[in-house]
C-alpha cells in the first residue's frame, strides 16, 4: 500500500526512509529472529567473573515483549539469547589461556547465528542493545550475520540505540540497515506491516537509517497503546528458570537465599521525573503509563508455575507512581499467597516514599527483601541544578522509615562528579549519607548519556566530545559499569601514583579534574560505606554488613584488601573470631599490591590493618 504521492512530496525525509524501508525489505518479512547479545566483546569478557556470576543475566525483557504484540500482529517470532549462552558456554572456558578462550566463544556465538538463521529462516534479524558496553559486540555480530547472508535485512533498537543512532550506523559500515528508536512495540509493528503492503508510509515512526550516506530519522513518537502494554512476554525457548545461576538478575543476590529462581517484570513505564543526568524520560517520553494490576500478578504467576520463579526484580523506574495502584499491587501479591520475594534494584523515588510511608508497609508485606532508593547528591544545589524530584528532607525522613523494616536490605545510588560540583558539596553527599544510613551506597562517577541535557552541557563545557562513544573507560564513560571494576582495571594498569583520594586535602571552593575524581571516588566510597562501619554495633546492621561484604570477598573483588579487613572487623563485633582472623590473614595478604598499598596510606588505615 502506498502512501499518496502529495503527502510523500510534502515529507522527503519519509519519503526517502520509506523507499529505504522498501529497498532494504523487497520482499516483506513473515518471519523475526530476534537476538540479543552478549555484554561485551569476548576480549574483554572476563572469565574469573562470569564463574563469579557477576555480568548482568537479565532476561531480554524487550524483546519478549516485542515478541508477544508481533505474534499479536501474525508474525512468526524466534529469541536468541546469546548473553545468556555465552555466559553459560564460558564458564568451563580455561582463563589461563585467554586468546583460545576468546576464539572459542567468538567461534561460538557465530556458530548459533549461523544456525538458528538455518533453522528459523528469517525475513529479518534484530538485535536489542540497552547498555552502551553492548555496542561493539552487536555491531560485531551484525557485520557477522552480513558475512553469512549478505541480504539478510538487519535491524537494532533499545536505549543505547536510541541515545546514539547516527555511531551505532556510522560504526556498522552497513551492517545495520534499520533502527527503531525509543518504545517500538507499536513503531516496529508498523514498519513490518508497511514492509508487508499492509500499512502506508503515513504509519511510519520512530525510524533512522542512513540514506546515501545521511542519517535520516522519523523521531515523532508512536508509543504503544494501552492494549499493547497490557500484556505478558512471550520468551520462546528460553530457559527462565536457570538465568540467576549465570549472572546478576538485580543486585541483591547476597541478600537472597542461595540459588534463589529470580525473574524480572516491568509494571510500570516510565518516570514522572526528568532528571538531566538520566535517559529514561528521553527514551519513554515524559509521564508514567502503568499496567492493570491483574496483568502484573498475571505474569507473577506464570513465570513462578512455568519456571519455577520465586524472586522478582522490578525493572520499574518508578514503581511507586500512583501510590493507590502501587498498594493495590502488593496487597493482591499478598491476597494470591503467590510466596514470592521482591526487591526493587531500579531505585525508588524518595519523595513519593517520604510522603507514603503505607507504601513502604505494603511492599514489605508483600515480599520485599531490598529497595535502591535515587539520591545522587546531598547538596541542595546540586539537586535542584539536576531536577532531583526529592529533596533532603526527604532522604532524611526515608532513613527514618526504613529503619522500622531492617528485613529490606537498603542501598542508595550516589553519583559524584556533576560538572561544576564543588569538594565541599561532595562533603555534602557523605555527610548526607551517614544521617541517612541506608545498608549500603553505590558511589558512581557520573556517566553522561547522549541523550541527556547533562550531556549536552557537558559537550558545551568541553568536559566530553560530542558524538563519541568512550570505550577505554578512563573518561566520563558512557559504559554502564561498576566504578569498582573500572578501578579494578586501573590496578591492573597500575595507574598512578595516587595523588590524593581524600577530600579534605582540597579546598571546599575546588572542582576536582577528571583523574583526581577517579582518585577521589576511594575516599568518597570508603566514607559513605566502611568508614560508617568502625562507629556501628547494631548487631542487624553487622549482619546485613557481614552478608554483603562476604559477598564482595567471595565474588565481586575477591582481593580487595579493603573489604576484607572491614570483614574481620564486623565479624568480630559478631563474635566469629575465626572467620575475622582468615579474613584479616586475607587482607594483609593483598596489601602485596603496591595499589592497595598506596591507597591504605592514604585513607590511613594501617593502624587497623595491624601494620605500622
Amino acid at each position: 500500500m502506498a502512501a499518496p504521492a502529495a503527502i510523500l512530496a510534502d515529507d522527503p525525509v519519509r519519503a526517502a526512509l520509506a523507499a529505504r524501508v522498501r529497498a532494504v525489505i523487497p520482499a516483506g518479512c513473515r518471519r523475526l529472529l530476534l537476538v540479543q547479545p552478549p555484554p561485551m566483546e569476548e576480549e574483554k569478557l572476563d572469565l574469573g567473573t562470569v564463574r563469579r556470576r557477576r555480568y548482568y543475566a537479565f532476561p531480554p525483557y524487550a524483546l519478549g515483549v516485542l515478541c508477544t504484540n508481533l505474534e499479536a500482529r501474525g508474525y512468526s517470532v524466534d529469541l536468541l539469547d546469546l548473553n545468556y549462552e555465552v555466559l553459560a558456554m564460558a564458564r568451563d572456558l580455561d582463563a589461563a589461556d585467554p586468546k583460545a578462550a576468546q576464539a572459542a566463544i567468538r567461534a561460538f556465538w557465530r556458530r548459533r547465528l549461523e544456525e538458528e538463521m538455518e533453522r528459523v529462516r528469517p525475513d529479518l534479524i534484530g538485535f536489542s542493545c540497552v547498555f552502551t558496553m553492548t555496542h561493539e559486540i552487536m555491531l560485531r555480530m551484525a557485520r557477522a550475520v552480513k558475512e553469512i547472508a549478505p541480504a539478510m535485512p538487519v535491524a537494532a533498537g533499545g536505549v543505547h540505540v536510541t541515545n546514539a543512532p547516527e555511531a551505532v550506523l556510522r560504526e556498522a559500515g552497513g551492517a545495520i540497515d534499520l533502527l527503531a528508536l525509543f518504545e517500538s512495540d507499536r513503531a516496529f509493528a508498523d514498519l513490518l506491516d508497511f514492509a508487508n503492503g499492509k500499512a502506508e508510509a503515513t504509519a511510519l515512526s520512530q525510524l533512522a537509517a542512513l540514506v546515501d550516506g545521511t542519517m535520516m530519522s522519523l523521531a515523532a513518537r508512536c508509543p504503544p497503546s494501552t492494549a499493547e502494554i497490557e500484556i505478558v512476554p512471550r520468551y520462546p525457548g528460553l530457559p527462565l528458570g536457570d538465568y540467576a545461576a549465570m549472572g546478576e538478575i538485580g543486585t541483591f543476590r547476597h541478600w537472597r537465599e542461595p540459588d534463589t529462581r529470580c525473574g524480572a517484570v516491568l509494571s510500570n513505564r516510565g518516570c514522572r521525573a526528568n532528571c538531566t543526568f538520566c535517559s529514561v524520560r528521553p527514551f519513554n517520553g515524559p509521564g508514567v503509563r502503568g499496567r492493570s494490576v491483574a496483568s502484573v500478578v498475571a505474569e507473577i504467576e506464570d513465570l513462578k508455575d512455568r519456571y519455577g520463579i520465586t524472586h522478582i526484580v522490578w525493572l520499574d523506574d518508578d514503581l511507586f507512581y500512583d501510590e493507590k495502584r502501587a498498594i493495590a499491587l502488593f496487597d493482591e501479591i499478598v491476597k494470591r499467597n503467590l510466596g514470592i520475594t521482591w526487591d526493587a534494584s531500579n531505585g525508588i523515588i524518595c519523595s513519593a516514599a517520604a510522603a507514603h510511608p503505607e507504601l513502604i508497609h505494603a511492599a514489605a508485606a508483600s515480599g520485599c527483601t531490598g529497595m535502591y532508593f535515587g539520591i545522587e547528591s546531598g547538596n541542595t544545589e546540586i539537586l535542584r541544578k539536576v531536577r532531583k524530584p526529592s529533596s533532603v528532607k526527604h532522604y532524611l525522613k526515608v532513613g527514618e522509615i526504613m529503619r522500622s523494616y531492617p528485613q529490606i536490605f537498603t542501598r542508595g545510588f550516589m553519583i559524584m562528579g556533576f560538572p561544576g560540583e564543588t569538594v565541599a558539596q561532595m562533603k555534602d553527599t557523605v555527610t548526607l549519607t551517614r544521617e541517612m544510613d541506608l545498608d549500603w551506597y553505590n558511589m558512581q562517577l557520573l556517566t553522561p548519556l547522549p541523550s541527556t541535557p547533562i550531556y549536552r552541557e557537558m559537550v558545551e563545557a568541553g568536559l566530553i566530545e560530542d558524538g563519541s562513544l568512550n570505550k577505554d573507560g578512563e573518561s566520563f564513560t558512557l559504559f554502564m559499569v561498576r566504578e569498582s571494576e573500572r578501578q579494578k582495571v586501573r590496578e591492573e594498569k597500575q595507574v598512578g601514583p595516587l595523588q590524593s583520594c581524600n577530600l579534605d586535602d582540597f579546598e571546599e571552593s575546588y572542582v576536582p579534574t577528571l583523574e583526581e575524581l577517579h582518585n577521589l571516588w576511594l575516599g568518597m566510597d570508603y566514607e559513605v560505606n566502611y568508614g560508617r562501619i568502625l562507629d556501628q554495633h547494631d548487631p542487624a546492621k553487622l549482619i546485613k554488613a557481614r552478608r554483603f561484604l562476604t559477598d564482595v570477598c567471595t565474588r565481586m573483588s575477591l582481593d580487595n584488601p579493603l573489604a576484607a579487613l572491614f570483614l574481620a572487623l564486623v565479624c568480630e563485633r559478631l563474635g566469629d573470631e575465626g572467620e575475622a582472623a582468615r579474613r584479616r590473614a586475607d587482607a594483609d595478604r593483598f596489601l602485596a599490591s603496591p595499589y592497595w598499598r598506596q591507597r591504605f596510606d592514604a585513607l590511613r588505615l594501617n593502624h587497623l590493618a595491624g601494620h605500622a
